[in-house]
């Protein structure tokens, strides 16, 4: 699913579903009808200060999670608190999917989806549009990273290309993607010192 509600700047609302990776691996394996995969559909709020994928505990209760020990986690406004983490979140979005851990809070009524999914399933904010957009689309062969430009490499804030069409990417967004950016470019530095010693 991929709608999105517009909102503030930085952070917005997308589509995302979600499924219990372990009745996936059950009905693949011919153990449980397809029918009977628990999943779910919520909305899940796209914050690029966030790190982690965020469940409300009804969720995690719907999808029959395993739930392992408590991690420390830190909250925007500098609070500090425990919170349990469930396993084996399998989350869709957009035709790109991954499975993840997820940081339980009882609390919330909608999810948050924080860099580590973004990053794994190669989803870039564009916090202008107010929706998440594919680095490279699945079926491409991954370009090599010393010889293709990045789909957003100009310069400035304003006007970046991705697949053809200008965007606008605030600050906050951009910081994120040149910081990924020149952490991808530092390993493959690395990769090229390894190979060439």
């Amino acid at each position: 699913m991929s709608n999105t509600r517009n909102t503030c700047m930085g952070r917005f609302l997308v589509t995302v579903e979600l499924a219990s990776k372990r009745d996936l691996d059950l009905a693949e394996a011919g153990h449980l009808p397809p029918d009977r995969v628990r999943r779910q559909t919520v909305e899940g709020w796209v914050d690029t200060g966030a790190t982690r994928l965020v469940l409300p505990q009804a969720v995690v209760d719907c999808l029959g999670l395993n739930v392992s020990s408590n991690i420390t986690v830190r909250y925007a406004d500098g609070r500090r608190g425990e919170r349990a983490l469930a396993r084996d979140v399998h989350l869709a979005y957009g035709g790109r999917s991954g499975v993840f851990s997820a940081v339980v809070e009882p609390g919330r009524d909608s999810a948050l989806i924080g860099a580590i999914v973004l990053e794994e399933l190669d989803l870039i904010p564009d916090c202008t549009g107010q929706r998440l957009l594919p680095r490279y689309s699945r079926g491409d062969v991954r370009r090599d990273r010393m010889s293709a430009q990045t789909d957003l490499s100009a310069d400035s804030r304003r006007g970046a290309q991705i697949g053809g069409r200008t965007l606008d990417i605030d600050g906050q967004c951009w910081r994120i993607y040149r910081e990924r950016e020149r952490e991808r470019e530092r390993e493959s530095r690395h990769e090229i010192r390894s190979f060439t010693h």
